[in-house]
């Protein structure tokens, strides 16, 4: 696909960051940014906010993160009940089972038990049946609130970057989080329309905000673009990488 830099943000976890380090050296990529992408909610709305070049290493970072995991335990574990409930044949074994050696237990993995054991034909159908929101297994994930999700990254050493506005449904909400120390904007996502960017690009230079992007890639069957689809202009990595450099002489 021609990627020559990565930014790895996973949910709620900084787990995978050394391996995929490793990886991008070994396969020849520029970089592999170290990033997070931190589930927070704020009057029932879900916000993500990504974080990248934070110091993953942090012990309060990583204290803060445990208690993400923990509640991801204890959600599998109330979804393997009320499945347990509706007639379906599951145990929370094996959802941890079907994690493997992940840190990051989420509802991916109790559809993937869901389609081995034969009550449902795909991910997709397990997540529209039983585990999307709204539907009977599911279980709301613990989340921050969005000011706390940024402050959490700053205090860290990385740049809080508002993801797919779009999608979240309010540019404006963008605007708020400046003053609580936001310090970009995900510009190019498969879920933001060419109307939602142009408010978004207008939005970033009014208030001098990194403009970022990328395709939220979640694994084959769970992704509306593929890997390295989505054109992010070289200017935005040189922004975070300015950004960072200002960042670590302060």
């Amino acid at each position: 696909m021609g990627v020559k830099i990565i930014a790895v943000t996973d949910h709620d976890t900084v787990a995978c960051l050394d391996r995929a380090i490793e990886h991008g050296k070994r396969f020849g990529l520029e970089e592999v940014v170290p990033g997070v992408e931190l589930s927070t909610e704020e009057n029932k709305r879900e916000v993500h906010i990504l974080g990248y070049y934070m110091d993953y290493r942090d012990t309060d970072f990583l204290e803060a993160l445990k208690v993400f995991r923990n509640a991801r335990l204890e959600r599998a574990r109330k979804m393997a009940k009320i499945l347990r409930d509706l007639g379906i044949d599951i145990d929370f074994d094996e959802i941890l089972m079907a994690a493997g050696s992940s840190m990051n237990i989420g509802r991916p993995h109790v559809a993937k038990v869901l389609v081995e054991k034969g009550y449902v034909s795909s991910t997709q159908e397990a997540f529209d049946l039983y585990i999307a929101e709204g539907r009977p297994a599911y279980v709301p994930k613990y989340k921050l609130t969005p000011e706390q999700g940024v402050e959490l990254i700053l205090k860290a050493g990385g740049i809080p970057v508002y993801a797919h506005p779009g999608k979240a449904g309010d540019p404006d909400h963008v605007v708020y989080l400046v003053k609580f120390g936001l310090m970009g904007v995900e510009v190019w996502h498969p879920e933001n329309s060419l109307e939602i960017q142009k408010i978004l690009l207008e939005i970033a230079d009014r208030y001098n905000l990194i403009k970022t992007g990328g395709t939220d890639f979640h694994g084959e069957g769970r992704s509306k673009a593929p890997l390295g689809s989505i054109d992010v202009p070289m200017e935005s990595y040189e922004e975070l990488k300015r950004a960072r450099s200002a960042m670590t002489m302060d």
